[in-house]
């Protein structure tokens, strides 16, 4: 993960965008390696699609900590 996210450095510092993507990767592997041609005993595990986005300097809205954070069970917002 760490290399990878030196990539992601990188392609931000050449002017570039990119995004980490997994999780959805595994149910398209095989279709993905056909593609790429990569070699049955290998995985992909990551893929960083590099390109220039339509709208400049354009980010995700975030979420704030409290917004995510859950005391003991999913949806208490406050400590009990």
């Amino acid at each position: 993960s760490a290399s990878a996210e030196n990539m992601l450095l990188a392609i931000t510092a050449l002017g570039y965008e990119s995004c980490w993507v997994e999780g959805t990767l595994l149910r398209k592997e095989e279709e993905a390696k056909a593609i790429l041609n990569v070699p049955a005993d290998k995985r992909l595990v990551i893929f960083l699609p590099i390109g220039k986005s339509l709208v400049a300097g354009s980010q995700a809205i975030k979420k704030s900590a409290g917004e995510m954070t859950h005391y003991e069970k999913y949806g208490q917002r406050q400590r009990p």
